[in-house]
């Protein structure tokens, strides 16, 4: 991958301050066979040294009112809303929620009130849910 795609790639991976100069500095620092690019070889153990340095290098970590931790990785998120949004592409009654914004909280408030994941449990086992019984009205509560 060339400088623009890497720095794309380290964006949708959660650094979103990189900046051109800091994608020049980590081609040039991980480009073992020096030829401007990096290669999936090299993008792979560039990884790998960055997670032994900081095994915390992609996460985020979100404290709760209540002192609570949660440790979220970007690209995990932005991989499973992703999925999600090919998975129940073209679902009409899905329109209110799809697309998932790849970045951000989106992911955690689209299942507030279960008709997402009731949708993604039959996509996987069809007979699992009879999906005549969901009930998708605007200002529904968790309840």
């Amino acid at each position: 991958m060339d400088e623009s795609e890497f720095k794309s790639i380290m964006i949708d991976m959660g650094h979103r301050k990189t900046t051109d100069a800091d994608a020049q500095a980590m081609i040039k620092e991980n480009d073992s066979n020096a030829d401007g690019v990096i290669a999936w070889n090299e993008f792979v153990d560039m990884m790998v040294k960055m997670k032994g340095v900081n095994p915390d290098a992609f996460a985020a970590v979100q404290e709760t009112k209540h002192g609570g931790k949660h440790t979220i990785d970007p690209a995990q998120v932005a991989t499973f809303a992703k999925l999600i949004n090919v998975i129940l592409n073209g679902d009409e009654e899905l329109k209110d929620y799809l697309p998932i914004a790849c970045d951000g909280e989106s992911l955690f408030h689209a299942f507030d009130n279960g008709v997402l994941l009731a949708k993604i449990v039959a996509a996987i086992d069809p007979d699992s849910i009879d999906l005549r019984v969901i009930k998708n009205t605007p200002n529904m509560t968790v309840f």
